[in-house]
């Protein structure tokens, strides 16, 4: 009988410490989602390469106007592979993407249509998000005609305009940003080889109500499937479109 109740008492010492190693309900789902450093290390180096021949790549399409098929292809499984290595947990309210991001490729068919208007010829193209909440989409433009003048001549006869579409961001969730569009203003740059400071023209947007803004029936947002501080993927809702970008702050003068 003795040894029966040392039995029963020594099962019972055993429940108690495999109780005490059997994690919580939950606790390995919080544990998967922690990286230790050496995983959150091989991830960045793993991503770091995935980001350099995505750069070769969308540099000889101009930023995705003269892409082909497969080189579509080719950038749009590059950009898969990276986003799913995204180390941002909440980008939509990240620091990092408080910044300038300067377009290299896009699918976009309302960028792609201004790029097809015979009469002027898509320059840099700028996302501006350094006074957030305020976003100022930035497009230069210049007259097509000049792609055809000798090289020699070309600077002399430079000639641009900068379109700023004003827009006010407000985080849906931790990926989503809804934008609400503000104002365009129209700013000629340079005429004929020289710098102009003259006033913008420019007008107001008509303006969604408060309570839509945050609606998830709204389709003026976008989804950020990636974020470091070098390089920014988004997903356009409306009309449709992904965007790749790379950090452009000291190339880009703040917006004013």
């Amino acid at each position: 009988r003795t040894m029966a109740i040392r039995l029963s008492l020594l099962l019972l010492v055993m429940a108690g410490v495999d109780a005490l190693l059997v994690p919580r309900p939950g606790a390995l789902r919080g544990a998967t989602r922690r990286r230790s450093p050496l995983a959150a290390e091989a991830l960045t180096s793993e991503a770091e390469g995935v980001k350099r021949r995505l750069l070769s790549l969308c540099a000889s399409c101009d930023r995705g106007f003269a892409a082909s098929r497969e080189e579509r292809a080719r950038i749009e499984a590059g950009v898969d592979e990276l986003c799913a290595l995204n180390p941002s947990e909440a980008p939509a309210s990240s620091e990092s993407l408080r910044r300038c991001w300067k377009l290299l490729y896009t699918t976009a068919a309302d960028v792609a249509t201004l790029n097809a208007n015979p009469f002027l010829s898509v320059g840099a193209v700028y996302q501006d998000a350094r006074r957030w909440p305020v976003v100022v989409n930035v497009i230069d433009t210049s007259p097509r005609l000049l792609g055809l003048a000798p090289p020699a001549a070309a600077a002399g006869l430079e000639t641009a305009t900068r379109l700023n579409v004003f827009t006010a961001a407000r985080p849906r969730s931790t990926q989503r940003v809804g934008l609400d569009f503000e104002r365009l203003e129209i700013q000629p740059t340079r005429l004929l080889g020289q710098s102009l400071d003259l006033p913008s023209l420019g007008f107001d947007l008509p303006r969604l109500p408060d309570d839509l803004l945050s609606s998830a029936q709204t389709p003026n947002y976008f989804d950020i499937r990636y974020l470091d501080d070098e390089l920014l993927v988004i997903q356009q809702a409306s009309p449709g479109g992904l965007f790749l970008s790379v950090a452009a702050d000291d190339d880009f003068p703040p917006s004013t």
